[in-house]
């Protein structure tokens, strides 16, 4: 068993219990938080191309955006590489190269820094996803 098998398992037993919340606001119940991951996983693999092994590098805002895209990754068999998103773009390259990520899942915060960077992973930009106009 696998942490996305729990939060399915969750899903299914307690889908109108919160799931995740940022502080004391309230953002998705097991329910919702389980077919968003589905959801952007689907896009991710058959959008994207990201397969099972892949390594997904992360550079992702603390939100609760975070979480539906860790659990997408792993929905889909990716594995995940987490940075910090306040590193300095040299220690990002440094990681992206050294995980040899195929894919750096970025906010549009800091895509376009990254973006002006020789990268062999694909750059995947978050918030066209989250705002559903990719999915």
């Amino acid at each position: 068993m696998n942490i996305v098998q729990l939060l399915h398992k969750s899903a299914r037993s307690y889908p109108e219990k919160w799931a995740l919340c940022l502080g004391l606001e309230k953002y998705a119940r097991y329910g919702e938080f389980a077919e968003k991951v589905m959801s952007i996983g689907f896009y991710l693999r058959e959008k994207k191309g990201i397969r099972v092994g892949d390594r997904v590098a992360m550079a992702l805002p603390n939100s609760p955006f975070f979480y539906e895209f860790l659990f997408a990754v792993w929905h889909i068999g990716g594995v995940i590489v987490p940075m910090n998103a306040k590193l300095h773009l040299r220690e990002w390259d440094y990681i992206v190269t050294h995980s040899e990520a195929n894919y750096l899942l970025l906010s549009e915060d800091n895509i376009e820094p990254f973006q002006r960077q020789q990268t062999s992973a694909c750059v995947v930009e978050t918030s066209s996803i989250i705002m559903g106009s990719a999915l």
